[in-house]
């Protein structure tokens, strides 16, 4: 009679450790499988091979090869490891119910409290965050950033009284902490004390002056409360330390055309593109603020950018079509001026542009005939009316026949 081993997978255990500390993952994953194969729900099988098939990058296999080293024993590393890839893989229900598990079996667990407290922050269970974040504060009351943590919470679940109090606390401990003051003063802010918050922003900068964020928001409540100097010169602060920040490059340009201060707003668009890319409306602007300071051959040049590209409308080719007349370029444009008004026979600004280059090119007929096809008053197109009646009075009068008695 034949003698059979039993089999014992623990001998194997420490041979798939050892390949896996020596980077061996195919070789380690073959030999859990084979454990696998033939103890289907191995619990340490099941975990390392979940460990593998995390490192190789494959979630879903590992979180069902961690589910079942759950099952076969719910202890706080199996727990933690599964809720870990649950949450990667955007399974929050899941993952919060492991860490809740988790945190049942190591109370103690700050990682796995930051852990619940950040999934409940991204899910809106603030009762639920706060609480959290409470435990892991009153832990360590002195500990700032903690406290912080705890501020931002209540910030975010609209507990502004709450907000206040710890804020005030915390700075008690930091009189200098400078994300505590500028959450003070967000507080303020909601509470529509903008003098109070003002103050607390230029303490906190005072505090951190590398701080791009409060620079940010103080430039806004700058801009709120129409202080436009500070304004400007917190959105250039900003800026400074943040050259990427695109809502500070885009209200800076706000202000500056504002101020109608083309040359300025033009150096910040250009910039601005080379951070952002260049997109249609971004490029259009920029030749509209070239254009505004008459700076003609960028305006050209910007548009022309546009067009090949395939993006222009017949707004942006008029615009080409009027900087490139004002630059002594309507020879360039006279085709495609001609093209804007055949297409649209009725537009008196197209019929403008047309008429002008015929002018520019000597063709004063065909420009005098052009405005005898239409009537436009003062009000439609003043540059238009007053040109027309310009080449009306500048006209021949039709030579008169005799005609025999």
């Amino acid at each position: 009679m034949a003698l059979f081993r039993k089999f014992e997978p623990r001998k194997y255990i420490h041979k798939i450790i050892a390949l896996m500390n020596a980077g061996e993952y195919l070789e380690a994953m073959e030999t859990c499988e084979w454990i696998l194969q033939k103890v289907p729900r191995h619990e340490e099988a099941a975990r390392l091979m979940g460990q593998i098939c995390e490192k190789l990058g494959n979630f879903r296999k590992a979180v069902n090869h961690y589910k079942i080293a759950v099952d076969g024993s719910p202890h706080y590393a199996n727990l933690r490891a599964y809720g870990d890839v649950c949450l990667r893989l955007g399974e929050y229900n899941e993952a919060i119910s492991a860490f809740e598990r988790a945190l049942e079996r190591s109370q103690d667990s700050v990682d796995t409290m930051s852990a619940l407290a950040d999934i409940y922050e991204e899910k809106g269970y603030w009762p639920k965050a706060v609480g959290m974040r409470k435990a892991i504060s009153d832990r360590d009351p002195e500990d700032c950033d903690a406290l912080f943590n705890l501020v931002l919470c209540t910030f975010k679940a609209k507990l502004m009284d709450e907000a206040v109090i710890l804020c005030t606390r915390l700075l008690k401990i930091d009189p200098l902490h400078s994300r505590g003051l500028r959450m003070l003063a967000d507080c303020m802010l909601s509470r529509h004390q903008q003098q109070r918050a003002l103050e607390l922003y230029e303490r906190s900068l005072q505090s951190q002056p590398d701080d791009w964020e409060g620079h940010f928001q103080l430039a806004n409540l700058y801009y709120d409360m129409h202080h436009r100097e500070q304004a400007l010169s917190s959105f250039q602060s900003c800026l400074r330390y943040n050259n990427a920040h695109i809502d500070a490059h885009r209200r800076l340009i706000n202000l500056y055309l504002e101020a109608e201060q083309w040359l300025e707003a033009q150096i910040a668009l250009k910039h601005l593109l080379t951070t952002n890319g260049e997109s249609t409306e971004l490029l259009d602007e920029l030749g509209d603020v070239s254009y505004k300071q008459k700076d003609y051959d960028e305006a050209i040049t910007t548009w022309q950018q546009i067009r090949l590209q395939g993006n222009s409308t017949t707004q942006i080719d008029a615009k080409y079509v009027e900087a490139s007349i004002h630059s002594g370029r309507a020879h360039e444009v006279h085709e495609l001026a001609a093209s804007l008004l055949s297409n649209d026979v009725f537009n008196h600004h197209f019929r403008f542009l047309h008429v002008l280059c015929l002018l520019a090119m000597d063709e004063r007929d065909k420009a005098l005939a052009c405005v005898q096809e239409v009537a436009v008053s003062s009000k439609q197109h003043a540059e238009f009316f007053h040109l027309r009646n310009k080449l009306l009075s500048e006209a021949p009068a039709p030579v008169k026949t005799e005609t025999g008695s």
